[in-house]
């Protein structure tokens, strides 16, 4: 039998099952298995916690309140030269910046208290607690300093500057005192936020999670075991979601 219909048989077979291959994979060249497994998905890219995302976003805005709220608190301090009712002016505005730091700062402390639910250690309730106190700070604040603003425009409304000036100072201490602890919120939202974070493999900090366990009541061997355990599968997502899990568990 002659060889050359065999030779063509195979030069067809070739151009069909390379036509396959082009039709199979939209244009790309024939499929190679390398043996080499696909490679993780990478935690920076990855989505994180929405609740912690939540809380950071909440600190922020905490964080810009409390500066427009020292900045008015600056503005309505006592000066010899204004006029009684331009101090009631200045302390009615620190009064309403006061009142938006106070209810901003509230918000902050309810994310941050959902930000601890999600993270499931007692650290970051320690967190949301000092979010709370410290919102409820800023209200009592905001509150004190409302009631100067009204004795300061009624000062003035009645010709009493000395009056007006008095209240105008109080409402500028206390638009002060609502800023700091707003200030006081927004950083413990944060810190509930990073540390729901830091006990993922999205948003794993390895040196966040070692204080934890550092800081935490457990005794010195389990500390020793889970530092180990993180310290060994920080490289790998998978393993070390599930040596985060277990340090939550541990934390609780």
């Amino acid at each position: 039998m002659s060889r050359t219909p065999v030779l063509l048989l195979a030069a067809l077979l070739v151009i069909l099952l390379a036509g396959f291959w082009w039709v199979a994979g939209d244009g790309d060249s024939p499929p190679v298995a390398t043996g080499v497994p696909a490679a993780a998905p990478d935690p920076a890219t990855a989505e994180v916690s929405p609740e912690a995302a939540d809380a950071e976003a909440a600190a922020r805005t905490a964080e810009e309140a409390a500066d427009a709220a020292t900045e008015a608190a600056a503005e309505a301090a006592p000066d010899a030269g204004t006029a009684p009712d331009e101090s009631a002016a200045e302390a009615s505005a620190a009064a309403d910046a006061a009142a938006d730091a106070a209810a901003i700062a509230t918000d902050a402390a309810v994310e941050a208290s959902r930000a601890a639910e999600s993270a499931e250690v007692g650290a970051a309730d320690t967190a949301a607690d000092a979010a709370e106190a410290a919102a409820e700070a800023a209200l009592r604040a905001a509150e004190e300093a409302g009631r100067a603003a009204a004795e300061a425009t009624a000062g003035a409304v009645t010709g009493n500057p000395a009056g007006a000036e008095a209240a105008a100072a109080q409402a500028s201490s206390a638009a002060a005192e609502t800023a700091a602890a707003t200030d006081a919120a927004a950083a413990a939202a944060e810190a509930a936020a990073g540390i729901n974070l830091a006990l993922t493999p999205e948003g794993f900090d390895a040196a966040a999670v070692a204080r934890l366990i550092e800081d935490s009541a457990l005794d010195p061997a389990q500390k020793r075991n889970l530092a180990a355990l993180v310290e060994s599968t920080q490289d790998n997502p998978a393993l070390l979601r599930s040596a985060l899990e277990q340090v939550r568990a541990a934390l609780r």
